[in-house]
């Protein structure tokens, strides 16, 4: 298990990432017209979703996947109306931080079902 000061910095930029997609999601939003859709899973690590077409928010979900243990721990989910993603936290050992197109930036037990926390 890492340290828990590693643990708790880890933590910290896993919940400002998430924060940025949010409002990285509201300008493609903007820009094309809604979120786009992704089946839930593993963020998309190709094009055809927001998660991967926006290089800003691409940019965010691979520095997200530098701070879990595995890369499958970061899941996304989108409509063309809403979106959600979540993240493992390291110091809790089993929750997850959670962000979503509702505004919504907290923890939850486990890995998004949908698309909202």
């Amino acid at each position: 298990m890492i340290s828990d000061a590693r643990a708790k910095g880890k933590d910290a930029n896993i919940k400002r990432d998430l924060a940025s997609i949010r409002n990285q999601a509201a300008l493609y939003q903007d820009s094309n017209g809604n979120f786009s859709t992704f089946a839930l899973g593993s963020c998309p690590t190709a094009a055809g979703s927001m998660f991967y077409d926006s290089p800003e928010i691409r940019g965010l979900i691979v520095d997200v996947r530098k701070y879990v243990v595995l890369a499958s721990d970061v899941k996304c989910s989108a409509n063309n109306s809403s979106w959600a993603v979540s993240a493992k936290l390291q110091k809790s050992g089993t929750g997850y931080w959670c962000a979503d197109a509702n505004g919504a930036s907290k923890e939850i037990p486990g890995p998004i079902t949908s698309f909202s926390c």
